[in-house]
């Protein structure tokens, strides 16, 4: 008679740390046109070993807006990151949004997913410049006062 062996084991939680991937606009437009739309390019790094399960990206106006203060950021475009061809552990996406007036800043935002956590760029700054304006009185009023 051979002699039975019994293993009992218990469970080991493991706690799996999810990586933080870096995000950045990639050569942000020098000018902006009101009414128009402005494309960004959202570029995001991360570890090629964990892979991309979650591939959308989101442009955002951050909590502040000009010298107004939002409770939360206001989404302006979605877009979908796509793998890069050329770097293991990079995807870009395109988005494209026509600009609040009083914008000053805009950011991309990821969320993340099962490995990575979410991130968002750093705010780029909104400059417009002031366009010149000619003022014409066409009709001035003749004779005495009002």
């Amino acid at each position: 008679m051979q002699p039975t062996i019994s293993i009992v084991t218990t469970p080991i939680p493991v706690n799996v740390q999810r990586a933080t991937p870096t995000l950045q606009i990639d050569s942000p437009p020098a000018t902006f046109v009101c009414g128009s739309p402005t494309t960004f390019t959202a570029d995001l790094a991360f570890p090629p070993t964990l892979g991309l399960i979650n591939r959308n990206v989101s442009l955002m106006l951050p909590p502040t807006i000009g010298q107004l203060v939002n409770p939360a950021t206001t989404l302006l475009a979605q877009g979908t990151l796509a793998l890069s061809t050329v770097a293991a552990g990079r995807a870009t996406a395109s988005l494209s949004a026509t600009l609040p007036k009083n914008t000053s800043s805009v950011l991309l935002s990821f969320a993340g997913d099962t490995l990575l956590n979410g991130v968002n760029s750093a705010p780029v700054p909104i400059h417009v410049q002031p366009l010149p304006v000619i003022v014409q009185l066409t009709a001035t009023p003749q004779g005495g006062g009002v």
